[in-house]
């Protein structure tokens, strides 16, 4: 897996990766165009995985959640989407970068993959590639939330997600 320039993760970013089974994936970037691929992967995410992205259980998502995770400015808060490399309707995994307001290049990563693309090393890889584009971002993935913090962040009207 030959990681691109950090300085290519624009809207035009596109890259092909073979995976550990021989699948292929492509890597982008999460687009507002993007938003009925995100509802359809939200659907098929299991109780578990939602749980384990949202930090409760999660059903549903609002109007306004939809359009904070799909509506993004690419600087401050982006994702990068991986879909089938056969069907690029197909969404099997995000990673999500959201810069903690406050704190200049310090930046909150969630990663989701379907569970049946577990294992395959989606993960993995939408995690290097979020690290590279976020520092090509000048920005850095050292944050991360407890549970009962983004509890306590969502309790008071937050939107860390």
């Amino acid at each position: 897996m030959h990681a691109p320039d950090p300085g290519k993760f624009d809207v035009d970013w596109q890259e092909r990766v073979r995976l550990r089974n021989g699948q292929h994936v492509t890597l982008r970037l999460l687009q507002p165009a993007d938003r009925d691929l995100y509802l359809t992967g939200f659907a098929k995410l299991s109780a578990e995985a939602k749980y384990h992205r949202f930090f409760e259980p999660k059903d549903t998502l609002t109007p306004a959640e939809i359009h904070y995770l799909v509506d993004l400015d690419q600087v401050h808060h982006f994702a990068i989407v991986a879909t089938h490399g056969h069907d690029p309707a197909e969404g099997v995994g995000l990673a999500r970068c959201v810069e903690i307001p406050g704190s200049p290049n310090v930046a909150e990563p969630a990663v989701t993959v379907l569970d049946e693309w577990q294992g395959l090393g989606v993960g993995r890889l939408l995690m290097r590639r979020l690290v590279e584009a976020a520092r090509a971002r000048r920005g850095a993935l050292s944050r991360r939330y407890s549970r009962r913090e983004f509890a306590d962040a969502l309790a008071a009207g937050g939107s860390r997600r």
